[in-house]
């Protein structure tokens, strides 16, 4: 039987063969003719403007023209496939292959990839022959040339590689405002307290001895499934018999660094973000950890290295989970102040309360203040909240924003103070995405909170945590970025250091001198310092006179029944710069540009901002240089103008409180046809600008007016402007 059908099969084929190559010349003449048909018709719909007969023509012999050269090429591509010899040919292939996926690794484009690849390997092909002719030729010197030459280009390749980087174009410099911080102590210098350290943990791995068979303290584990039901497979599975563990039972692990004193100090948990699993990142915040227990802060580092990434992939939208296990180490703390056989018992503060967070943690910080206060899990009210805690403060470092959106929005965030930090180097979250949140954290309990953004010229991403490094993506993306540009590691972290010990002081222990970091960015001289930063700052006693929210009609305020106008401008419009490459303000703003220095904008109010107490007030403006980098080569300076019931002006200009800062190019990636790969080629990111007012003035204001005089030309954004106390 198996014969017969065997037979047969040979049979169809010989036949199917014979059809084929006896009418293959009846075929391409039809095909021809199709063509010519469909040459044809689109000639009557591709116009050459040279008439109803020649276009057609055109359209022809152009059509033609390109199935020849298509043909042409591909029988190359034939003759080189199967003149070679087939391993050649299989191994080529594969590491064509490898070389377009691990450039593709690096965001390079498809043509790009292919072309590199192709050519690299066709390199090392006539290297392989170059050496192998010049070892059994007799003839020598073509070989020697080929070969010294790919040698050269090999050699310049592996140098590349390994060059850190041009120095690029300086950092831009401006002034920038400075007010001293009386009779308070050096933030960025540990405090009075000698410290100590151990761990805790759940003991349910051996990845890590210090939170199992070395921890101070045996935790339970929680079950997290429901915040990761995405989370299953072969990955799921990989994960598991890597961790020995999976989503039902997480550990609760934690590096703690404590004062040794009285007490009772305040809490601070700290989160890392997404790196590689097999790598510590809880161990990255040993410093900070010393200097805030220095200060008196009981401080935590959580480890959540399960929940981030590896060779096989990230988890993805875990954010949600990493918010939700920051919660439940809170309730463990909760229950050790409830034991006595717990060293710190009665010297945890719970009711002071702080949250820090780096890259995805970040996000993740400011997501568990938000579920902090609600009853139940959003993505699923299955899961019942009952935290509640004191948690008043959040700082996030180089945050993601938007990893998790519950109900496809972003989190709303209310009511603590944040402070969040990033770097003009960071080719990771490579624009200031922090932004967002400062923007939307609204402030409404009638409780003094106070919220700032701290921009870092040449910081990175990875050097805020000391397992991460200079290069803030793994090879081989790593082995194109620039890491020549970014600031020294140890001026890195002693800023953050500084930044954030002033800011915990201020919101927790009422040290309010210590504002005067984010109100006026010059003040960080001061620590000895010396870095160009741009800061943002605002605290509950804002009084917003224009944010330009208030809708599509470019004329109306945002006070109600005031009214807009505007002359001299080249531009003028309302827009959120998010949708931009160049910044993440996720908020309306205007922006304006002008070439005349007879440029003005000016809002009147229809009831007057009375100013009561103007000696105990600063008029606030939120701007930045919009120009690109090759436009801005001096800082941009106007005129703000005041103007009372009685018709009397009040006159200031911008850079009485500071110049406006610089954009200047990044220069994230050695070269610069790799740049796109990593957001635009430079930032905007807006600073807040404090004014005193003239207390012998009557601030009764009926308007308020910018006067572009001072440049002749330019272009700004204008985020908001508002009144703000000088102090809480």
């Amino acid at each position: 039987m198996f014969k017969t059908l065997k037979a047969v099969l040979r049979d169809a084929n010989r036949r199917t063969a014979q059809f084929f190559y006896g009418s293959w010349p009846w075929g391409m003449a039809v095909a021809f003719v199709c063509l010519a048909a469909l040459l044809t018709i689109l000639g009557h719909q591709v116009m050459f403007g040279l008439g109803p007969l020649l276009d057609p023509i055109l359209t022809i012999f152009f059509g033609f023209l390109l199935v020849f050269l298509s043909a042409a090429l591909f029988d190359l591509i034939l003759t080189l496939l199967t003149a070679p010899p087939r391993r050649l040919v299989v191994v080529f292939a594969g590491a064509a292959a490898l070389i377009v996926g691990t450039l593709s690794a690096i965001h390079a484009a498809l043509w790009q990839a292919v072309v590199f690849a192709a050519g690299f390997l066709m390199l090392q092909l006539v290297f392989g022959g170059a050496a192998k002719h010049l070892w059994l030729s007799r003839h020598k010197l073509l070989p020697l040339l080929l070969f010294l030459a790919v040698l050269a280009v090999n050699a310049g390749f592996v140098f590349w590689l390994a060059y850190p980087g041009p120095e690029g174009e300086p950092f831009p410099q401006w002034q920038m405002r400075a007010e001293p911080m009386e009779d308070v102590a050096d933030p960025g210098q540990k405090g009075p307290y000698s410290t100590a350290g151990f761990t805790y943990g759940s003991g349910v791995t051996d990845r890590y001895r210090e939170f199992a068979s070395g921890a101070s303290y045996i935790t339970d584990p929680v079950d997290a499934s429901r915040f990761l039901p995405k989370l299953s497979g072969w990955r799921q599975r990989l994960r598991a018999l890597y961790w020995g563990f999976d989503q039902t039972s997480f550990p609760v692990n934690g590096r703690v660094w404590y004062p040794e004193g009285q007490g009772p100090f305040p809490l601070v948990l700290m989160v890392h973000g997404n790196h590689a699993m097999e790598r510590d990142s809880s161990a990255g915040y040993d410093y900070l950890g010393e200097f805030l227990a220095s200060r008196g802060y009981i401080f935590v580092s959580v480890d959540q290295n399960f929940l981030n990434g590896s060779w096989s992939g990230s988890i993805g939208r875990e954010n949600d989970a990493r918010a939700w296990m920051l919660l439940k180490h809170l309730q463990q703390w909760q229950a050790w102040t409830n034991s006595e056989e717990h060293r710190l018992a009665d010297k945890v503060d719970m009711d002071n309360l702080a949250l820090i967070g780096h890259s995805r943690g970040g996000e993740a910080a400011a997501t568990a203040a938000a579920f902090n206060r609600l009853p139940y899990y959003p993505d699923n009210a299955a899961e019942s909240f009952d935290f509640g805690f004191s948690i008043d403060t959040v700082v996030a470092i180089a945050p993601s924003d938007g990893q998790y959106k519950p109900a496809n929005m972003l989190v709303p965030l209310e009511n603590f103070n944040y402070l969040v930090l990033q770097g003009s180097l960071d080719s990771d979250v490579h624009l200031f995405m922090g932004q967002s949140p400062y923007q939307r954290l609204q402030f409404n309990d009638n409780t003094d909170y106070a919220k700032a953004a701290v921009f870092i010229h040449g910081a990175n991403h990875g050097q805020f945590n000391t397992q991460w490094g200079r290069r803030d993506h793994r090879l081989p993306r790593g082995f194109v970025l620039n890491t020549r540009r970014i600031m020294e590691p140890e001026l890195q972290r002693a800023l953050a250091q500084t930044y954030i010990g002033a800011f915990l002081d201020a919101c927790i222990h009422g040290e309010e001198q210590y504002l005067q970091l984010f109100r006026y960015p010059g003040t960080i001289e001061e620590s000895g310092l010396g870095v160009q930063v741009i800061t943002q700052y605002q605290d509950a006693s804002w009084d917003v006179i224009a944010d330009f929210s208030e809708g599509i009609d470019l004329s109306t305020t945002t006070r109600a029944g005031g009214e807009i106008t505007a002359e001299g401008w080249t531009q003028w419009r309302q827009k959120n710069p998010r949708e931009t490459s160049i910044s993440a303000v996720d908020a309306q703003l205007a922006e304006f540009r002008w070439n005349t220095p007879e440029a003005r904008f000016r809002m009147e109010f229809a009831e007057p901002i009375i100013v009561e107490e103007p000696e105990s007030a600063v008029l606030a403006i939120t701007a930045a240089d919009a120009r690109a980098p090759q436009e801005n080569l001096q800082p941009l300076n106007f005129t703000i103008v005041l103007e009372n019931d009685n018709g009397e002006t009040m006159e200031m200009l911008l850079e009485e409180a500071g110049q406006m800062p610089l954009t200047k190019n990044r220069q994230l990636a050695k070269a610069s046809f790799i740049e796109s790969a990593f957001a635009g080629p430079y930032e905007v990111v807006p600073q807040t600008f404090l004014f005193d007012l003239n207390p012998a003035w009557e601030h009764e204001w009926r308007a308020v007016e910018l006067r572009f005089d001072q440049s002749p030309q330019g272009k700004v954004w204008i985020e908001r402007i508002g009144l703000l106390r000088k102090s809480w």
